[in-house]
């Protein structure tokens, strides 16, 4: 039997270490693009292939050996107008991904003159895996050199990177949202988006399944989608009027607040749903809690399989993975009969009478 071609084979036959063999096969951005095709093309003659086995045990060494744990980003960019980060996702990340034998931390992008000096930043770090947050900034997803690391995105912001992602589930949410409004009696089910200077990434999905939704229903009772300024009250008032909506499923709690500051009361006189609720709100809303935190954690399991399996670089074909959401029972959306009567004879009053 022919003995099976090593890792040292393949280093002698090119005249480098075995360690740069190992480099080049997975693309490592250390090893010129050139010599990378030169030793994978060695390693194809000689027939040399990968033992899975060798390398979860090479994994398993490597945890048992790191004390501190191998270094890895958590790069979050501005959001238009403001400098907050979703630090919650931020530390359940760091905490779960201690316990996979990394030190987690976080850079932000904008404390940085250019993408590429972050990225020379953690590369001078010794960081080889990053996970990006929502991507806001065009010229950080255009600059960025995603070649040069393992990466992984979370959640969505205005503009995809070429890396594979982790999303919440946003079809699955809305679905849920609509059962159980219909469920519970309601029949006028309004929905309003959130309308952002650049479209999102999920705004299509978002959209898709709300038209799924609507088309179980007779045409006449399907109430256009709402799409409003989050900071603006007064945008809403008029599509409340004219479309009359029993019960609303918004992206978040700011329409909530939207509809407190026009004097609508919810529940008393309207139903409520959000699909990405905080835990900071204040009111015990029905509907989703935001995931950020469970979608970082599978950031992290995604990351740490390709650390492991040496996969470098912008993908062929990236990948979106989708986190299930869970159902928050709130006090926001009660059975339809209990709306108050003023709420059934709203159809001739006042916006703040309904």
């Amino acid at each position: 039997m022919k003995p099976r071609t090593t890792l040292s084979d393949v280093a002698r036959a090119a005249g480098v270490s075995a360690a740069t063999v190992s480099m080049a096969l997975r693309n490592h951005p250390r090893i010129s693009e050139a010599r990378r095709r030169e030793i994978k093309r060695l390693a194809e003659e000689l027939g040399y292939r990968p033992d899975p086995a060798l390398a979860r045990l090479a994994a398993h060494r490597w945890r048992l050996e790191e004390n501190v744990g191998m270094p890895i980003a958590f790069v979050t960019t501005r959001y238009p107008g403001s400098n907050n980060s979703d630090d919650f996702a931020v530390r359940s990340a760091q905490e779960y991904a201690r316990g996979l034998g990394y030190a987690l931390t976080h850079f932000r992008e904008f404390d940085h003159e250019t993408p590429e000096r972050l990225a020379d930043v953690l590369f001078a770090r010794g960081i080889e895996g990053v996970i990006v947050d929502r991507v806001f900034n065009r010229e950080f997803a255009d600059r960025f050199p995603w070649q040069r690391f393992s990466c992984v995105s979370v959640n969505a912001g205005y503009y995809v990177p070429p890396v594979n992602s982790v999303l919440p589930d946003l079809t699955q949410s809305l679905r849920k949202a609509w059962s159980e409004c219909r469920n519970r009696g309601y029949r006028r089910i309004g929905f309003a988006i959130n309308k952002e200077p650049i479209e999102p990434v999920d705004h299509f999905q978002k959209l898709s399944a709300i038209l799924a939704c609507q088309q179980q229903v007779a045409a006449g009772s399907r109430l256009p989608v709402g799409l409003f300024a989050p900071e603006s009250p007064p945008a809403l008032k008029p599509w409340m009027e004219r479309h009359r909506p029993d019960v609303v499923i918004a992206y978040n709690q700011m329409v909530y607040w939207n509809l407190h500051n026009l004097g609508i009361v919810v529940p008393d006189q309207l139903g409520f749903v959000s699909l990405m609720e905080s835990h900071i709100s204040g009111v015990d809303i029905t509907g989703f809690y935001a995931q950020t935190d469970l979608c970082a954690l599978e950031a992290v399991n995604q990351l740490d399989l390709q650390l492991r399996t040496h996969q470098f670089g912008i993908p062929e074909r990236p990948l979106t993975i989708f986190v299930s959401t869970d159902w928050h029972e709130g006090s926001t959306l009660p059975l339809q009969e209990r709306l108050s009567k003023s709420a059934a004879g709203s159809a001739n009053g006042d916006l703040g009478q309904m």
